[in-house]
């Protein structure tokens, strides 16, 4: 990986060359570490690095150390983003209501990283098949929905949320 990458997965395989006569170590945030495997040639590979996506915005600093047997240190590091899909939940309105007027809807999102979250909010009276949009990418997780404005009938409400890499989704028929 190169520094100030974004990955979406929770570990993830390093290999590089150093001198054969060396011992290879890899530190995951100063907490983590791993010894590398290493052939004749002074290839090596660090397998199932584990990525922390509770650290403050997913920031994993991973650090790869070659120390010889006179025990000299080289040092080289790379900053890596860890970053989780968020979610969202429709927590109003809820399934089976029948609306009318001027109705709230309330959402609820989570980023595991603490991403900044924007909402897309979209409305279906064909089963999913088409969508209008309510609200397109907005801060705000409430959008108050005049009813009045659409024929009568039954609609499934669909709401994402994006933190700028992954998103996630809900779909609610009220």
């Amino acid at each position: 990986p190169l520094d100030n990458d974004i990955v979406v997965h929770d570990s993830l395989a390093l290999t590089g060359r150093a001198q054969p006569d060396t011992s290879i170590f890899l530190r995951v945030n100063d907490t983590r570490e791993y010894t590398a495997t290493m052939n004749r040639e002074g290839a090596f590979s660090f397998e199932h690095v584990a990525l922390a996506v509770d650290a403050p915005r997913g920031q994993n600093v991973l650090t790869v150390i070659s120390r010889d047997a006179a025990g000299n240190e080289s040092r080289a590091s790379v900053r890596l983003q860890r970053n989780s899909a968020p979610e969202v939940t429709i927590i109003t309105p809820r399934k089976n209501n029948t609306l009318d007027g001027d109705v709230p809807i309330t959402l609820a999102g989570r980023d595991e990283n603490g991403d900044p979250l924007t909402y897309t909010l979209e409305v279906s009276a064909d089963g999913g098949k088409t969508w209008r949009t309510l609200m397109e990418a907005s801060a705000e997780s409430e959008f108050l929905w005049r009813t009045k404005d659409f024929t009568d009938g039954e609609y499934a409400l669909r709401a994402r949320v994006n933190d700028a890499v992954t998103s996630g989704e809900e779909t609610v028929n009220p």
